[in-house]
């Protein structure tokens, strides 16, 4: 076995393990403010707006890779499970260098943030052979994968179908975390986080394209709409369809497949073990 001794860790070039240069958590911290810039965002005629967006940061970060590939994870966490609100801190009138400023200051700040980003860089250095002195990441909860189609699931308000025989989908990204966060599913953030991200990309294919149009799946979605069309309120039409098309959606086998590959191609730091 060939192997190299030095003062940042040790490497088995024929082995099973290769350690890095150890993190600090202050290093992880130090790149929270670079994933994120306040930007202007045209909404009309000679009108914009400052919003909050995922920013890339350079390669010579620990994190670039995880930043730069996954930043509708990151979105996920920022816009759910953060105490920082850019309505209230982005002020009509600001400057953009000082909306990102004010922006940068309070997310370097927010605990409950900086938490859950830390246990995500733990998993993800730790792929890499590297530890964060100073933290240690909780154990990975063990899912199996009908709890993960559960959680999955919630992601889907509704569907219908138009005129033209279509199927339109509205997805839910917002209320996930505030009406189903429960504290003692060790990782609930990160795993909501998976399950947003695989559900964004998998919009993107041909095959979620397709799939709706399955004649069985086809067949649920009419007879859903069916039984609600005499419902004249939308909170009454919710109601219906809301727990019916997350109940469809956990036991849909397109979902399944696309969630095990999306888990397998990225196993190594998400914060969950699958058992299926």
């Amino acid at each position: 076995m060939n192997k190299w001794f030095g003062c940042f860790g040790l490497t088995f070039l024929h082995g099973a393990m290769v350690l890095g240069q150890p993190s600090t958590v202050m290093d992880v911290k130090r790149q929270i403010p670079h994933v994120f810039k306040v930007v202007e965002f045209p909404i009309g005629q000679n009108r914009s707006q400052l919003m909050a967006t995922i920013d890339t940061i350079a390669p010579t970060y620990s994190l670039a890779k995880l930043i730069n590939n996954h930043s509708q994870y990151i979105n996920y966490l920022s816009a759910n499970y953060s105490s920082v609100k850019p309505s209230s801190l982005i002020t009509p009138g600001m400057s953009l260098s000082q909306a990102n400023e004010a922006y940068h200051q309070a997310i370097a700040n927010d605990t409950v943030f900086n938490r859950h980003f830390l246990t995500m860089a733990a998993y993800y250095l730790q792929g890499q052979g590297i530890i964060i002195n100073g933290f240690i990441p909780p154990a990975k909860p063990v899912l199996t994968m009908p709890a993960l189609m559960q959680i999955a699931s919630r992601f889907f308000e509704r569907s219908e179908t138009v005129p033209n025989g279509l199927i339109i989908w509205h997805l839910n990204q917002r209320d996930i975390a505030q009406s189903n966060y429960n504290p003692t599913v060790q990782n609930q953030p990160l795993i909501e986080a998976f399950c947003s991200e695989a559900i964004i990309n998998w919009s993107f294919t041909n095959e979620w394209i397709s799939f709706p149009y399955d004649p069985d799946f086809y067949a649920e979605v009419k007879s859903l709409e069916a039984r609600t069309a005499q419902l004249t309120t939308p909170d009454d039409r919710r109601q219906v369809v809301r727990p019916a098309m997350r109940e469809l959606m956990s036991r849909n086998k397109v979902l399944e497949k696309m969630l095990l590959a999306e888990y397998e191609h990225a196993l190594d730091w998400l914060g969950f073990t699958l058992i299926h």
